[in-house]
């Protein structure tokens, strides 16, 4: 399951974003600032250009310049990311002074605790998947290690270290992050645990588990002004997205699917939420201004295109090319009326100027959604 991320600034010395096909979104929270634009991204005359950010297109694992990188070497771009692709065990950093990546983790397969340098991984790829969270201030990285029982593991950024929490608490359902650092791990039966980067853990709230997660678990995303946990799974039967209230763990649906409502108006079509038609997997996550968590995005695997709910007015705009394309760089929008098919295949990942990065499948390519308007 894809991920749905938040990059809160590439170029701070601590900026990080968490990436890789995983089954949480990886930053629930929203991300700050609006850039340079006085309007916020959820502005009706928003537009983005849609361009390629990474990756020459080509099968192979080359480090180097952005545009360079061959296939399984590019992600979502930033100070620490997993490159996507099956089966790889690496780490690897993007530094936009130089608009160079490279690898800095995970040398050989294994599982090892210990500098970043010499540490070692056990994988993920879309079959054995992994959840990942950060912090808000981008110094940890969390993410359920695939290939060594899902075990719990943590980065370091400061102390430049990985270590492994929770050794006993495997098969983790999903993760997301709060303001104040703490990690809501999500057990499979419904427990959250709260996690502290030291290891140090407390009970949190029991939910009730409405859908059945699966064996792929659930993205995440955090609405700490209302205390709730959105989510949404593979194969859900009722609802695409619900949440959870944090107080007495108790589950709301959100966004049915057509055997819930009763209605169907197409596939990936705009409009109120009784009668939206999903792929039926996805991701999560908050975007920026917008502290009062009325604006929830979802990206659908297999879908090729990016949503944006209204949880207030329940209706579902998605991206739409209003011009350019064959040849000229596609101007993009949300829509209230009408889908395209962008270079989004299945979820992105938000940026401090308003912009955001996505990655497409075969090749791995990561693409940029620059804010222009």
């Amino acid at each position: 399951m894809n991920s749905c991320v938040q990059i809160p600034g590439l170029g701070a010395v601590l900026a990080l974003i968490a990436f890789g096909p995983a089954a949480a979104a990886e930053s629930g929270g929203a991300a700050g600032g609006q850039g340079r634009f006085a309007t916020s991204v959820w502005d009706a005359g928003a537009r983005w250009q849609m361009e390629k950010f990474a990756s020459c297109g080509v099968a192979g694992h080359l480090d180097g310049p952005r545009l360079e990188l061959q296939y399984y070497s590019a992600g979502y771009m930033g100070r620490l990311y997993r490159p996507k692709g099956a089966g790889r065990y690496v780490l690897s950093s993007y530094d936009p002074a130089t608009e160079r990546a490279h690898v800095v983790g995970g040398w050989a397969r294994g599982c090892l605790d210990g500098p970043l340098s010499r540490a070692r991984l056990g994988g993920w790829d879309y079959v054995v998947h992994s959840a990942g969270a950060t912090s808000p201030d981008g110094r940890f990285w969390y993410f359920t290690d695939g290939y060594n029982g899902h075990v719990l593991r943590c980065v370091d950024l400061e102390k430049q270290e990985v270590r492994t929490l929770l050794p006993d608490a495997k098969g983790l359902m999903g993760l997301v992050a709060d303001g104040a650092g703490r990690l809501y791990a999500l057990k499979p039966d419904g427990q959250f645990l709260i996690v502290m980067p030291d290891g140090s853990t407390e009970a949190g709230t029991k939910v009730e588990l409405a859908e059945d997660l699966g064996n792929w678990g659930a993205s995440l995303a955090l609405d700490e002004k209302n205390g709730r946990i959105y989510a949404t799974c593979y194969a859900a039967k009722n609802y695409y997205v619900w949440y959870w209230d944090r107080k007495d763990g108790s589950f709301h649906g959100v966004l049915p699917t057509p055997a819930k409502s009763g209605l169907d108006r197409g596939r990936n079509k705009p409009g109120p939420f009784e009668g939206v038609n999903l792929y039926n997997q996805g991701s999560l996550c908050f975007g920026p201004d917008d502290p009062e968590y009325r604006y929830l995005y979802t990206g659908r695997t297999d879908t090729w295109g990016w949503f944006r709910m209204d949880l207030v007015k329940r209706t579902i705009a998605a991206l739409d090319i209003e011009s350019g394309g064959k040849g000229k760089p596609a101007i993009v929008r949300f829509s209230d009326e009408r889908f395209s098919k962008v270079n989004v295949y299945g979820a992105a990942g938000w940026m401090e100027d308003g912009s955001f990065v996505s990655t497409v499948h075969s090749p791995y390519d990561t693409w940029r959604f620059l804010r222009v308007r």
